[in-house]
């Protein structure tokens, strides 16, 4: 068994385990790849012009049984080839054409000895038996008693199944980077129907996130919102809009739902506990549905007990020798659609899951530092970070403007560095300190220092004036982009 090395650092095995888009392509039976789910605009049409009557007849009569019947018809053939079976199981013969278990190994890259890959419909914690087998073959094969894991996104969820069921005896390092062991607000949202249209939310996606292929139609929709937004147009929980989208919802929602994404009981652990109750009561409405997913509901009800024990667990876990580090990003924009679209996220996971309990300040706001000190370690420069409240604040770090994905091959420097030296913390190297900040533009990672505190308010003139500019801008948006797409 290898020794540790000079300064604390060993010589573990470290395993890479991604989220679900970088898991292996599905193939069915026959060979033929599933996964690539699309419908051409033709079929789109064609679902409008058969449903829409029905919707509107459904709208007069409050009976929208109808309705329902003839959308599905044709949604669900859109994810039927992919779905597992009611409870919850692969038993079609489907799966990913390379996939780890106890019998091979994959190499790693940039660092990583192995990667682990999954079929990511799969039930986390048979996904966490096929980890637990792949993790004995490689102590055999490298002759250690334990290894390292570095998890991402969804791969969160396959570690937290694993730390449940098979605890700490064969892991000497877990790193969590921008994971979803303890949930993502969009499937939370999704799944419970807290499903908001708000548009200060949408303008501050369309700033950071491009919508289309065409920069030109980004610009007029950017720029369409903003005149809305300066007009006030009433949206967010109270909205007309929300209201009725959110009743169409709750019609159609759970059919939805259980012939997609809902059926995969991966994908309910990303259901945070904040939503996880009302998430059950509308997917699985009714008593006949509750018996007919019996089993699926198990899996899915396994889960989160763990999530709602978490930090007992971990801390239990941290006591018998795992060592645990945490990558945490920020300033990048939620869905547009969430409930609380403010929080702080790298737009696919929010920071306070992420962190496992940091204290953030809602998007274009500042934590109120009242009484701390001017240099406390724990607040980021920015003022929209303390680091002091998550659960391991010496081994957490954070990057501000980090996209969920993209810059791993980055960022893997340090995920190496803490998995090789449990002793690595936030003040072991300058090159990585606690707040760290990411310059997409030149693609360079450097520290957080004397970031500008930032607070946008404007005053009722300046709101009137800017609504003036983007009202204007909104028409001459229309003029310009019609002129452009008719010239060419």
């Amino acid at each position: 068994i290898p020794a540790f090395a000079e300064g604390g650092a060993n010589n573990y095995p470290i395993i890479f385990m991604g989220g679900r888009v970088k898991s292996n392509p599905i193939y069915d039976a026959e060979g033929n790849r599933i996964n690539d789910i699309s419908v051409s605009t033709d079929y789109i049409t064609g679902a409008v012009e058969d449903c829409l009557p029905y919707l509107l007849t459904a709208r007069i009569t409050g009976n929208y049984q109808p309705w329902i019947d003839k959308f599905m018809e044709y949604f669900s053939p859109v994810y039927e080839k992919m779905l597992p079976d009611e409870n919850g199981d692969i038993t079609d013969g489907s799966g990913p054409a390379n996939m780890s278990d106890g019998s091979h190994a994959y190499p790693g890259y940039n660092g990583y000895d192995y990667i682990f890959s999954y079929d990511w419909r799969e039930d986390p914690y048979k996904q966490a038996d096929q980890l637990h087998e792949n993790i004995q073959y490689i102590k055999q094969l490298k002759n250690v008693d334990k290894v390292s894991i570095s998890v991402r996104c969804y791969g969160g969820v396959i570690m937290g199944a694993y730390l449940d069921k098979y605890g700490s005896e064969d892991l000497c390092t877990v790193f969590f980077n921008a994971a979803s062991t303890l949930g993502a607000e969009a499937a939370g949202c999704c799944f419970s129907n807290n499903i908001y249209f708000d548009t200060n939310a949408i303008q501050k996606y369309c700033e950071m996130e491009s919508l289309t292929d065409n920069p030109e139609l980004d610009e007029m929709i950017y720029t369409t919102l903003l005149s809305l937004n300066s007009l006030y147009l009433e949206t967010g929980e109270n909205s007309t809009i929300t209201e009725i989208e959110r009743e169409l919802y709750t019609k159609v929602g759970p059919s939805v739902l259980l012939a997609s994404f809902a059926r995969y009981a991966s994908f309910w652990g990303m259901v945070s506990t904040e939503y996880y109750d009302d998430a059950m009561a509308i997917v699985f409405n009714t008593q006949e549905l509750r018996e007919k997913y019996a089993g699926m509901i198990e899996k899915i009800e396994r889960y989160h007990e763990f999530q709602v024990n978490f930090e007992e667990k971990i801390a239990q876990l941290q006591q018998e020798g795992v060592n645990f580090a945490v990558l945490a990003k920020y300033n990048r924009v939620l869905s547009p659609i969430v409930k609380n679209p403010k929080l702080q996220s790298d737009g696919t996971v929010e920071l306070i899951h992420a962190s496992f309990g940091a204290t953030a300040a809602d998007f274009d706001a500042v934590l109120d530092v009242t009484g701390r000190d001017e240099d406390d370690p724990f607040i980021s420069s920015d003022r929209i970070i303390d680091a002091s409240t998550c659960m391991f604040p010496e081994r957490t770090w954070f990057v501000k403007d980090c996209p969920h994905t993209d810059v791993d091959l980055i960022l893997d420097k340090l995920i190496i560095k803490a998995c090789k030296d449990p002793s690595f913390t936030v003040d072991s190297d300058e090159t990585y300190p606690r707040f760290m900040k990411w310059d997409d533009t030149n693609k360079v990672l450097s520290a957080l220092n004397d970031e500008p505190i930032v607070v946008k308010e404007k005053s009722i003139l300046g709101k009137l004036f800017e609504g003036f500019r983007n009202f204007f801008n909104f028409f001459k948006m229309i003029f310009d982009f019609i002129n452009s797409y008719f010239s060419k």
